[in-house]
C-alpha cells in the first residue's frame, strides 16, 4: 500500500503524490499467496483517475515491472482509488476507480446494495510512447 506524506515541498494538496517502497518484504505470507499489487489512495470526491495517477503507475511499471511472477502466476500492477458519496461527518465508501497499465483499462467499481461490486469499463489508456498517452472515455 503507498502512503501519502506531507511535508514542506508537499503543502499543495493538488502537487501531493504517494510513494511505492522499492521493495517489500512479508515473511508472513509466501509469494504464491500474492494476488494484487496496487497503489492505493484516495480520491475523496469520486473524481475519475488524474493524469498524474496514470502516469505515476506507469513510471512505476517501468521502474518496478509491470507484473510479477509468483509462482506459476502472473500478477500485474495497478492503481486503485477509493472514493466516497458521503459529507463531512458521514463517510462511506462508494467503490474506487481502477487502472493497469497491462490492459489500460480504466474502471469504475461500485458498491451495490443488492449484487455487491458493480464492474464497469469508463476509458481505455492508449500509451503513444513512454511519455505521451490518450485516453478513449466511453
Amino acid at each position: 500500500m503507498s502512503m501519502v506524506a506531507t511535508n514542506m515541498t508537499q503543502g499543495d494538496s493538488k502537487m501531493r503524490t504517494c510513494d511505492l517502497p522499492p521493495y517489500v518484504r512479508d515473511f508472513r505470507y509466501s509469494e504464491d499467496s500474492l494476488g494484487y499489487v496496487f497503489v492505493v489512495h484516495n480520491h475523496p470526491v469520486g473524481d475519475v483517475l488524474s493524469r498524474r495517477d496514470i502516469r505515476y503507475i506507469f513510471n512505476q511499471g517501468v521502474m518496478h515491472g509491470f507484473s510479477f511472477k509468483t509462482g506459476e502466476r502472473e500478477i500485474p500492477i495497478g492503481i486503485i482509488a477509493f472514493f466516497s458519496k458521503g459529507g463531512p461527518g458521514s463517510p462511506s465508501c462508494d467503490g474506487f476507480f481502477q487502472y493497469t497499465p497491462l490492459t489500460g483499462d480504466l474502471l469504475r467499481w461500485t458498491v451495490d446494495a443488492r449484487s455487491g461490486l458493480k464492474r464497469e469499463q469508463y476509458g481505455v489508456v492508449r500509451w503513444l510512447d513512454s511519455e505521451n498517452f490518450e485516453i478513449e472515455y466511453r
